[in-house]
């Protein structure tokens, strides 16, 4: 089995207190419910309780189509050619979730770009590509702030260097 990593996330910890959720309360990064599909948090027990039981933690992981779990690539035209060639990343989470965000994001001129996104479907992993190339069609040359995001649930930080 290739290593993954487990996804810097609220993720991997979520508890959510379905009677904060029932009363209106702040919903925030650690407090989510686990995404569609996954059990969520009863406010009250089958016997009718005000018992709020907490969602199941939902662990979201990453690795490299090549196998690595570098947070730091390279990757040279010299070496790859192509967009098609680069590795790209496989994610997946331990519930089978289907129907969750995942976006490919780069940092330029502060903002976060959008520049793969998929949606999880079951028990399968999603893939997010990297996009080597400028809006100009040419092969990028520099050093690229990466994420991936599950919006709403889960960060991960990479940095991407381009080469010729």
């Amino acid at each position: 089995m290739m290593p993954t990593k487990t996804l810097t996330a609220v993720a991997a910890s979520l508890v959510t207190s379905a009677a904060l959720i029932a009363s209106g309360g702040p919903v925030g990064a650690t407090t989510l419910p686990g995404p569609p599909g996954i059990p969520s948090s009863s406010a009250a027990s089958d016997a009718g309780a005000s018992t709020a039981r907490s969602a199941p933690a939902v662990a979201w992981t990453w690795r490299w189509s090549d196998g690595g779990t570098q947070h730091r690539r390279t990757f040279s035209k010299r070496v790859y050619g192509t967009a098609a060639n680069l590795p790209y990343l496989i994610i997946s989470n331990d519930a089978c979730a289907s129907g969750i965000l995942l976006k490919l994001q780069f940092r330029e001129n502060g903002r976060y770009i959008t520049e793969d996104r998929t949606v999880t479907r079951g028990c399968r992993s999603a893939k997010l590509h990297f996009n080597p190339y400028t809006e100009s069609g040419k092969w990028a040359v520099g050093v690229y702030k990466e994420r991936v995001m599950i919006p709403g649930i889960a960060y991960h930080y990479f940095t991407i260097e381009y080469t010729r």
